[in-house]
């Protein structure tokens, strides 16, 4: 073509190529302007547009000098991109554009978005686990089909070589397999299609693979030509179904794969990609398409071994092919196509026609040649968050439960188990023990796929009574040879476990590792999580502990007991999920104010560390650990860094036990102090006090008392009230090297009784009726409170770092420090509680003297916005719930409910800010603490820091108000995404 009339026609025409008058009218004046850029190619161009060559970004001069050549040469029409990354494929395909006079029609096999041939890009669920996803929820992968176009464009590639339609019925298929959406024909349909509109609504053309469908073999046709042995009835009823929907739905291609079909075309040796009679006769005319057809990579040995080059291409558009995909060598192959032509063996026609409907989808994906497209934010712009929150939200739909004897999934009663998490594979899964580890307590054993006798023998040696055993396994994904690693070894391995213990099988990988495992219906529960990634792995462990529900249902069969569409339900999530801001409608970007604010915090010297939680709708969304324990900065504060809770303790351990006994009919808020307490005399004040009163704090309770003054004077310790040892006499531990009489306790009750009541029982918040509280329930259960709490709620709820004298329990390393008391016990306060009144007490106040971490008492809280239920266990009543956390006398300007406190109403300073609803509750704690739950939101957002460390005369967490801020960042955040 004489390029000076070649560019005339695309400046006269180019401008009239808009989506709005695309059609497939051939009397439109688009498709006239078309013909006339056809016919304006000479006919090696014309052939040359048919042309699309394999590009290696990652690969150097000699390679991109070759294609510089197909380009200036021969001007070829297209290019596949291969290995590499985004940024060098960014590079290369602006100047292979600009480079080339027809704008190129760019493609990409990312069947699983562009990590499947780009390194450092977003990678989404395999086809096979999106083939399990509950129909309820497959409108996902249309989102995962619009962020996957959006991924191409913004690297300049406009053509998917996916979906994979292919219908995987066979489980030896060594090259297929979780490719496929799975067995079921309809289910292919429904999901494909959903992936393929999501692409072209977004201007990135799909491409149906691999016609006639490559489901049913098991042979790889990359390296031999695999034969395909059904009938016709059984093609158009499987193998064809998915591909006669989607063209019909608007398919904008299709790939003809390197079969042998002899119900389609029973020539010896026949190759579908290069026979008429699948192309021509079946795929265009008797179905109809209209669009783009693609060869498999003709490179493939499956074509390529039987016939030479240049032969292959003469045949494979005589068949009916428009793209020739990586012919051996576009001389020889342009050469041998015009010699076909001048033969009269192929047709100048059926060329003119394949380079006009190129040409027409090149401007219908509005390719331009000349727009350069930025490195800058190139790897924001594809790792974006969207796309992680569609991928996580896939993984997480497509779990499948295939086995759940006695319905032990999710795992219940967590105080009663022992955990064991024994990981077969090439290597540790690292975070699925990590994300496992946010539950329970686990002991992990990890062996190789590989491993001896001897080193199964010792495993199992390892396993204690009464230990459930999670086994994960990870499986091969392609190689079907012993059941794809799942061999009879290992096989009897996890039924011999299963005899003894109860056993939670995760099977990583394709689920035909479990195809004929006669004993999966005698393990107690199988889960199937189809791939290894991270993000499988978190997806399954929340599975196991109820985080997430589980819907999935197997998109293949393995075994009879086990079909196509078989899958069990483990409902709603029962305890707290983890996920990101985006799910719950949060931008990520927005919590990075939560990061400064915190870490202005540590700057400002208003604490040396601190942690921060937020979860919403019962998903944790930002859980992060700030600074130091101190401020020498050595050691940094992690999330199972445990805290002095300070007042916090009076919601989390004793009104939490006062509602138990409310929902048991031991009392209510309206009982008085004197009827649980007969020790109070008559003639006391202290008698008639009213619980609710007290909990709401206008009972006319003095705000505090310093009972530690009764300890001191002016040369010190006054004689016989301490002793640096533990002893008969002096039993109790206050710090280190210091204990005190048993019987001080008792004074200390006498103390407050002899204190007179304020005149006023206007509001003034007090810990003094939290010392009457512990009493009552010592005296109910003749037990501390302690152990009660931990009995009746942090146990059983699965809580590992919560409760009093964390001491006797964890080692001192592991807790933050408080104040360094230079008035009363002469030390830095570490793993005692900061509050001197709960400290004489020994440690057991019920005001103070709990510790905990953020992510456990956001379990609590949760609780409390779950009605009362969590993990599957009812704890309290939702009507007890109800009443303590109401404003008990809003009439009366007290803000306060029963324990809990309250938000301000009146705009003036408070716990929280001016943004949370009414019906949130929560408290905070002396040593710079804050939880908060938020029915009307579903949100809980904690706050935990050592604030009064070194000293507790430090103010500037309250004068900066960071705590509030904080809160005013998570509410103004709250609608900032939509996954739409």
């Amino acid at each position: 073509m004489n390029r000076l009339i070649f560019l005339f026609l695309v400046g006269i025409f180019l401008p009239f190529f808009s989506v709005s008058q695309i059609n497939t009218d051939r009397e439109s004046d688009f498709d006239k302007q078309v013909d006339s850029l056809v016919d304006a190619l000479s006919l090696r161009d014309q052939i040359a547009q048919l042309m699309m060559v394999a590009m290696y970004p990652k690969k150097g001069t000699g390679h991109d000098a070759e294609i510089d050549r197909l380009i200036k040469d021969y001007h070829i029409g297209g290019l596949i991109v291969f290995q590499g990354t985004p940024e060098q494929t960014v590079k290369k395909l602006n100047k292979f554009q600009s480079e080339s006079t027809i704008p190129l029609l760019t493609a990409i096999d990312a069947e699983w978005g562009p990590s499947m041939r780009l390194k450092n890009s977003p990678a989404f669920p395999k086809a096979m686990a999106l083939g399990a996803i509950n129909s309820n929820n497959d409108s996902l992968i249309y989102l995962m089909g619009k962020e996957i176009a959006n991924e191409l464009k913004r690297m300049g590639i406009f053509v998917n070589l996916a979906p994979v339609v292919d219908v995987n019925s066979n489980p030896l298929n060594p090259v297929i397999g979780i490719r496929s959406f799975g067995e079921n024909p309809e289910n292919i349909i429904r999901k494909a299609g959903l992936y393929m509109n999501g692409m072209q609504d977004n201007d990135v053309a799909a491409v149906l693979k691999h016609f006639p469908g490559h489901g049913d073999t098991d042979r790889d046709s990359h390296k031999t030509l695999p034969v395909v042995s059904h009938n016709r009835a059984q093609l158009d009823s499987i193998d064809l179904k998915p591909f006669m929907e989607l063209i019909a739905k608007g398919a904008m291609g299709v790939m003809s794969g390197h079969l042998n079909v002899p119900a389609l075309d029973s020539n010896a040796g026949s190759v579908s990609s290069v026979s008429a009679l699948v192309i021509n006769n079946l795929l265009k005319n008797e179905m109809g398409f209209k669009g783009l057809v693609f060869t498999d990579a003709l490179n493939m040995k499956g074509a390529s071994e039987k016939y030479e080059n240049g032969k292959v291409e003469v045949m494979a558009l005589k068949a009916g092919n428009d793209v020739l995909l990586m012919p051996n060598d576009v001389e020889i192959a342009i050469d041998a196509i015009v010699k076909a032509i001048d033969d009269k063996t192929l047709s100048k026609k059926l060329i003119r026609e394949s380079c006009r409907k190129v040409l027409w989808y090149k401007y219908r994906l509005k390719i331009d040649r000349n727009k350069n497209r930025s490195l800058a934010s190139l790897n924001s712009d594809l790792n974006n968050k969207k796309a992680e929150l569609i991928g996580e939200l896939l993984t997480d739909k497509s779990m499948t439960l295939i086995v759940n004897q006695n319905r032990i999934l999710p795992l219940f009663k967590l105080n009663e188990k022992k955990i064991v998490s024994l990981s077969i594979g090439s290597k540790k899964p690292l975070e699925f023990d990590k994300t496992l580890e946010k539950y329970a307590n686990i002991t992990s054993i990890h062996l190789s796929e590989k491993a001896s006798t001897e080193q199964k023998q010792a495993a199992m040696q390892k396993l204690k009574n009464g230990d459930v055993v999670i086994i994960s396994f990870k499986g091969n994904v392609y190689t079907a040879t012993e059941n794809f690693g799942f061999n009879k070894n290992w096989r009897n391995f996890v039924a011999a476990i299963n005899e003894n213990y109860p056993v939670v099988l995760v099977m990583f990988g394709n689920p035909y590792t479990l195809n004929n495992f006669v004993d999966a219906d005698k393990i107690n529960s199988i889960l199937m999580a189809y791939q290894f990634t991270d993000m499988a792995q978190k997806s399954a462990a929340q599975a196991i502990f109820g985080g997430i529900g589980v819907s999935g249902k197997l998109p293949v069969s393995i075994s009879p007991a086990f079909n196509s569409g078989f899958g069990l339900s483990t409902g709603k999530a029962v305890r707290l999920g983890y996920t990101l801001p985006e799910q719950e409608g949060i931008d990520s970007k927005k919590f990075d104010a939560i990061d400064s604010i915190a870490e202005d915090g540590i700057l400002k010297g208003a604490y040396p560390g601190c942690q921060v939680l937020v979860a919403k709708n019962g998903k944790v969304i930002y859980d992060k650990s700030f600074g130091y324990f101190t401020y020498d900065s050595i050691q940094k504060v992690n999330e199972q860094s445990i805290y002095d809770l300070a007042s916090i303790t009076k919601i989390s351990s004793t009104v939490l036990t006062l509602m138990k006994f409310q929902d048991e009919g031991i009392l209510n808020l309206d009982n008085t102090l004197g009827e649980y307490l007969p020790e109070i005399a008559d003639t006391s004040e202290y008698k008639d006090l009213v619980f609710r009163d007290i909990l709401s704090h206008q009972a006319g309770l003095k705000s505090w008392i310093p009972f530690y003054l009764h300890t001191l004077d002016s040369l010190g310790y006054k004689p016989d009230t301490f002793s640096k040892k533990k002893t008969s006499g002096y039993p109790v531990i206050v710090a280190d090297d210091l204990y005190i009489k048993a019987s001080f306790k008792d004074s200390i009750y006498a103390w407050i009784l002899n204190t007179p009541l304020r005149k006023k029982n206007n509001y003034l918040y007090s810990d003094i009726g939290y010392y009457f509280f512990l009493k009552i329930i010592e005296n109910q259960t003749g037990n501390t409170l302690d152990k009660v709490s931990n009995e009746l709620f942090y146990a059983p709820l699965g809580l590992r770092y919560t409760g009093y004298l964390p001491l006797k329990r964890f080692k001192v390393s592991q807790i933050v420090p408080t104040e360094n008391d230079t008035m009363f016990r002469e030390q830095v306060i570490r793993g005692y509680v900061h509050d001197p009144g709960a400290a004489m007490l020994g440690g057991i106040g019920g005001h103070a003297g709990l510790f905990s971490t953020a992510s456990e008492l956001a379990v609590i809280m949760q609780m409390l916005l779950n009605n009362g239920t969590y993990g599957g266990e009812r704890y309290l009543s939702a009507s007890v719930i109800k009443e303590y956390t109401k404003c008990q006398f809003c009439e009366t300007d007290n803000r306060r409910g029963a324990g809990f406190d309250k938000p301000v109403r009146d705009n003036s300073s408070g716990p929280t800010c001016n943004c949370v609803s009414f019906k949130s509750f929560g408290h905070s704690g002396f040593t710079g603490t804050i939880t908060w739950a938020d029915p009307d939101e579903q949100l809980v957002y904690i706050f935990l820091s050592n604030r009064v460390y070194p000293s507790s005369e430090n103010l500037k967490l309250i004068k900066m108000d960071i705590r509030t801020n904080i809160q005013e960042v998570i509410y103004k955040s709250l609608g900032s995404f939509s996954i739409k």
